[in-house]
């Protein structure tokens, strides 16, 4: 089958085009619709459609998300264009664009179930870095629980950085964070950046952090993006994080965990999941 294909920017008038072949892209759809008006204008990103004959076929979005760092996410191939090296093509064009803005290293993230999709990334050069363990939960059912936690303040973010930089799990997260569906680098800066938001929260043991996550509102929900510490005080860390999301509002919790059985234990015990969305892998490629 011969195909004139042509990547190029996304334009609005695409959007019909696009959302008409991500409607059932899983068994509950698709979150493109949700995501594509913010793509199309991000600035620190470039969303393009790969035109096949004059047809739009595929799509993907490509985003920096901090020095260094590329993110690529959404890549999505019409029915009726798979198996014709569309998305080879998009990956490409993707890699392409991040190595002429001086990026280093490109990470993605695929759910445990997409075998075609970690078949794609690893002939593509990547290589497996972590598994993060996703936990969501409705918080209407989730009983009261007798824990607390407290903002980490900015005085006290060396404190709570070497906590983590010395720590076993974020060595098992291969040095990443979730922020929403995408993950980068955790650094001191970015700790202060959250920590000024009021959005890292910490249970103390003898005048120390034992126990500390990086939590996030969006939309109804709230975000866990990195959880770490070890014995009782990720117990009532997990707790205290849900109850707080609970009272404040949130109509669920979505947890991206480090692979760490204790951690993951801890949240599951805390938020009652009614399913488990299973692992996600994240990968990387230097470039």
């Amino acid at each position: 089958m011969s195909m004139n294909t042509v990547v190029r920017l996304a334009r609005a008038e695409d959007k019909d085009a696009v959302l008409a072949f991500t409607q059932k892209t899983w068994d509950w759809g698709d979150y493109i619709q949700y995501v594509w008006d913010d793509w199309l204008s991000a600035a620190n990103g470039e969303l393009v459609v790969a035109e096949v004959d004059g047809a739009v076929a595929g799509v993907t979005m490509t985003t920096i998300l901090g020095p260094g760092e590329g993110w690529l996410q959404g890549l999505r191939i019409h029915p009726d264009y798979r198996r014709h090296g569309l998305a080879r093509q998009l990956t490409a064009h993707q890699l392409d664009w991040l190595r002429q803005r001086g990026v280093t290293v490109a990470r993605l993230a695929v759910h445990h179930h997409n075998i075609p999709s970690q078949t794609l990334v690893a002939e593509t050069g990547f290589r497996r870095l972590a598994s993060f363990v996703s936990i969501e939960q409705t918080l209407k059912d989730v009983a009261a629980a007798d824990a607390v936690c407290e903002a980490v303040p900015p005085a006290q973010v060396d404190a709570a950085w070497r906590m983590i930089e010395g720590s076993p799990t974020l060595a098992a997260a291969a040095g990443l964070w979730g922020r929403g569906w995408a993950w980068q680098r955790l650094t001191r800066s970015i700790v202060a950046e959250q920590a000024s938001q009021g959005h890292v929260l910490g249970v103390r043991e003898s005048d120390r952090w034992a126990a500390l996550a990086i939590v996030s509102r969006d939309d109804d929900g709230q975000l866990i993006g990195y959880a770490d510490g070890a014995g009782p005080a990720v117990e009532r860390l997990a707790h205290a994080v849900t109850q707080q999301a609970k009272t404040a509002g949130a109509a669920f919790i979505s947890a991206m965990l480090p692979p760490v059985p204790h951690i993951v234990a801890a949240f599951r015990r805390a938020a009652c999941p009614s399913s488990d969305p299973g692992a996600i892998y994240v990968y990387g490629l230097p470039l």
